[in-house]
């Protein structure tokens, strides 16, 4: 993978999905998404889980559309980076 953007929040994932090129992938979380999304196990506070969860409920609606790739890759015990790789053009 060439270049890796970081993604924070669902804004910017929609400007991803809108203007990067085929084949750029970004990271859209670092950790455990499942219990990072959880109310009663994540570490998060309530707005950055709330952000969070808006953030992965685009890339799976994107995954779904066909507009994303959504891959994991492990980088330690219970921990990885959630990878979203851009895999056709949104039609205009």
């Amino acid at each position: 993978m060439d270049t890796e953007y970081k993604i924070t929040s669902k804004a910017l994932l929609e400007t991803f999905c809108a203007e990067a090129p085929v084949g750029a992938t970004c990271v859209y979380h670092r950790g455990y998404l499942t219990k990072d999304r959880d109310a009663q196990m994540s570490n998060l506070t309530d707005p950055d889980r709330l952000r969070l969860d808006a953030l992965a409920d685009y890339a799976q609606q994107q995954g779904k559309c066909g507009i994303l790739t959504l891959l994991q890759r492990r980088i330690g015990q219970n921990a990885w980076e959630y990878l979203a790789v851009r895999t056709r053009q949104v039609p205009v």
